[in-house]
């Protein structure tokens, strides 16, 4: 009996863990193709326009839960989470209507279709711009870091981008809301802290899995000194826990290099 107990316990969080890095992979391939994708495939033995009108609503209906998912992964952490889960999903669906197409087919032998359906992240009327005002209306406003004695100014160059390694918590999800916090909770950053406008083209943060590309990321928006720091816990999936050592560190060299309040951020993932 302890033995098919044990058995089923390493079933269970075998998938469990699976299905973590499966939501992790789907969402990185999201974030670094600028863009979230969905596929619906009708029943068989229907006519092409049947099987294509099937097909489209199911790949919408698809694509409403991938965005869902990949916006705001701890909804719990919005303030009246039920009416914000309500107007987020309201967006969405009119981002939905509007969806792209990324391509259609009927296959006539079995008679079934799949069509293919594509959200830019990125611009006017991408998820960015449409959620980045929900953000900032219902994030609960948190508690600012600040370090709790004098600082002196760093004599040396500033950083002026920011690398965090969080390879060792497969737990970690990106998401439109990745903070950055100390032992205490305090936010050190997060998507609050850069414009709308920086929020439509780049996004608060972005995603690599190695250090090089994490630094072409940076380079590319005119980062060429970036801090590594390694996370030490993950919260909620979403909120990356630094030491308090770190959490200075960051904030003094932001201090003099902008570096947070321009989105120079990367995390670094398996």
């Amino acid at each position: 009996m302890f033995k098919l107990f044990k058995l089923n316990y390493l079933i269970v969080l075998l998938a469990f863990s699976i299905s973590i890095a499966s939501a992790q992979d789907s969402n990185l391939n999201s974030f670094q193709n600028g863009s979230i994708k969905a596929i619906g495939v009708s029943a068989e033995k229907q006519s092409k326009y049947v099987a294509l009108k099937t097909a489209l609503i199911i790949a919408q209906r698809n694509l409403l839960e991938k965005v869902k998912g990949v916006s705001l992964y701890n909804l719990t952490q919005m303030k009246n989470s039920k009416i914000t889960s309500d107007i987020i999903h309201t967006r969405v669906q009119g981002l939905i209507v509007g969806a792209q197409s990324c391509g259609e087919k009927y296959f006539e032998d079995k008679g079934y279709a799949e069509v293919c359906l594509q959200m830019p992240l990125h611009g006017h009327g991408g998820v960015f711009d449409v959620i980045y005002p929900v953000i900032k209306e219902y994030v609960p406003a948190e508690v600012p870091y600040r370090p709790l004695t004098p600082m002196k100014k760093n004599q040396s160059r500033p950083f002026d981008g920011l690398i965090v390694d969080v390879r060792h918590h497969l737990s970690f999800q990106p998401a439109i809301i990745n903070r950055i916090i100390d032992h205490h909770g305090r936010t050190v950053y997060d998507p609050s802290m850069i414009s709308h406008k920086l929020m439509m083209e780049a996004g608060p943060v972005q995603f690599a899995t190695t250090r090089a590309k994490a630094e072409a990321i940076l380079s590319d928006t005119g980062s060429v000194h970036p801090l590594f720091i390694r996370s030490e816990n993950i919260k909620s999936h979403t909120d990356v826990v630094v030491s308090s050592k770190d959490a200075e560190k960051i904030y003094l060299n932001n201090l003099q290099s902008n570096m947070l309040h321009r989105a120079h951020v990367v995390f670094l993932l398996q």
